[in-house]
């Protein structure tokens, strides 16, 4: 699902974010922030890689978890191992061995979307907060999570909202919401750990 903040969410590292969430077998609803754009482009991060050499497209700020770590969602007709079902096609994972793989593709970037952290919540926390009014939820689509104007996307999702709140039934709520807040690094098969991680520039 999406999280689309309101202007009540208390928590000033989510203000105005757009954040996807799935949810992780082990660990409940892990998401990343997908309109948050970094000023650092995916060959300078991995500058080894020849699937991005020349490549333009940049990496995205993906939550105050895990901050250095690097996660990734890419789109395929089946799930790869060492990923997590998000949507439709779509799938999230922390591999090096799947990114090094995506990036063999004719078109390494196609469906690839790159982002430094993530986000997750304590048990219960995300219910909460829903049901606080803090987050407006929507159904993810392909054209939301990779917008091409990812810095406009709060505002035009937001605009969607007003005038028609929509709460989902309260136990749809609890199985959606249901969180376990693991700032360590993600885990989708109990053995997989991530390989890639990247300091971010001291802002300030």
């Amino acid at each position: 699902m999406l999280l689309v903040a309101t202007d009540d969410l208390p928590d000033h590292r989510f203000a105005k974010s757009v954040v996807l969430v799935t949810r992780h077998h082990k660990n409940g609803p892990v998401g990343v922030i997908i309109n948050r754009p970094l000023n650092i482009g995916l060959n300078d991060i991995f500058p080894d890689e020849q699937g991005l050499s020349g490549n333009s497209e940049i990496a995205f700020y993906g939550g105050p978890a895990a901050g250095r770590v690097v996660v990734f969602l890419l789109r395929a007709e089946t799930q790869p191992e060492e990923s997590i079902h998000v949507f439709d096609d779509v799938y999230m994972s922390l591999s090096e061995q799947l990114f090094k793989q995506t990036l063999q593709r004719e078109n390494p970037t196609e469906g690839l979307r790159v982002f430094i952290g993530y986000a997750g919540w304590t048990e219960e926390q995300l219910m909460r907060e829903i049901d606080n009014g803090y987050w407006n939820i929507k159904t993810p689509d392909h054209e939301t999570v990779y917008s091409e104007a990812p810095n406009l996307l709060w505002r035009k999702l937001s605009e969607e909202f007003r005038g028609k709140w929509i709460k989902l039934p309260t136990e749809t709520v609890r199985i959606e919401s249901q969180a376990r807040l693991n700032t360590a690094p993600i885990n989708t098969s109990g053995a997989v750990q991530p390989q890639y991680v990247y300091s971010l520039p001291a802002t300030g």
